[in-house]
């Protein structure tokens, strides 16, 4: 998927898309965050007068970022065991408040899925990812890829203006 969609067979099929790709390395956090915010300011910018579509951001990630975003001074951005925690936290959580502050009607959240493998559980990435989902006013979900399966549904919070009566 290129951008948006309402269609639960096409979004079942890009996660099936997703869950059959090989890993390849590290989470593009910056890159995958960034495009996110590209196409909901796009889809603001041309549709101004809609005032009801409701923006959530599911990020779906083993947790292990490209450069783990910030590294300790002189540290390896390869290493896991490098990561600044600290300053992670703090730069994935302004990617996500960049997004989630595009809209002044609360209409964007963002929700994060730890995908992992069992013996690769990282309380690094926990950490980052839950902080992502406060941050963005979203759901954080913790899936093992040995006995979990992913089901859109329970696993996002959906934005309101106003509760129901």
């Amino acid at each position: 998927m290129s951008g948006f969609s309402n269609d639960s067979s096409a979004i079942n099929n890009a996660l099936a898309t997703f869950q059959s790709s090989a890993d390849k390395g590290k989470t593009p956090y910056r890159g995958a965050l960034a495009k996110a915010k590209e196409l909901i300011s796009a889809d603001i910018h041309d549709n101004p007068s809609d005032t009801t579509t409701r923006y959530s951001v599911i990020m779906v990630t083993d947790g292990h970022p490209d450069y783990n975003l910030v590294t300790v001074p002189n540290g390896n951005p390869n290493l896991g065991s490098d990561a600044d925690v600290p300053g992670s936290v703090s730069v994935a959580n302004s990617l996500v408040s960049a997004i989630t502050s595009l809209d002044n009607n609360n209409r964007i959240n963002l929700n994060t899925i730890y995908y992992y493998k069992p013996d690769q559980y990282s309380s690094t990435a926990v950490t980052i990812l839950s902080s992502m989902a406060d941050t963005g006013k979203g759901v954080f979900v913790k899936a093992d890829t040995g006995s979990a399966s992913l089901d859109l549904k329970h696993t996002v919070r959906i934005p309101k203006t106003t509760c129901p009566n």
